[in-house]
């Protein structure tokens, strides 16, 4: 009976190591995993920060180019509106100098009452 007892206890020894080793198995799978799934967390949010700074930076460029073709046009009207190029126009247009100016006092009137 001792024989059968001791073996019983071995055997008892031997499952409960098995038990502990396939807890081991499966602790050192959920880490795994877990790892895996963080490692692939941290590389999407990677992805998604380094594609929002593509779109920054050409978003960035955009204002540039907005800007410089804003200063060009400002540049373009001021030349539109200086008083030499409106003469060349009014010239191109067919529009004369006046020669007879009359100016009206402010003590006659335009309009006559009937």
């Amino acid at each position: 009976m001792t024989d059968l007892s001791h073996q019983s206890k071995t055997y008892r020894c031997a499952q409960w190591i098995r038990s502990l080793f396939a807890l081991r198995i499966l602790w050192s799978g959920i880490g795994i995993t877990a790892m895996v799934l963080l490692t692939g967390i941290y590389v999407i949010q990677m992805t998604k920060s380094t594609q929002q700074g593509y779109q920054l930076r050409d978003l960035e460029r955009e204002v540039s180019a907005l800007k410089l073709e804003h200063e060009q046009r400002s540049v373009e009207l001021a030349e539109k509106k200086s008083l030499m190029t409106v003469s060349d126009r009014m010239q191109i247009l067919g529009f004369v100098p006046s020669r007879n100016t009359i100016y009206l006092s402010s003590t006659s009137s335009v309009a006559r009452s009937e």
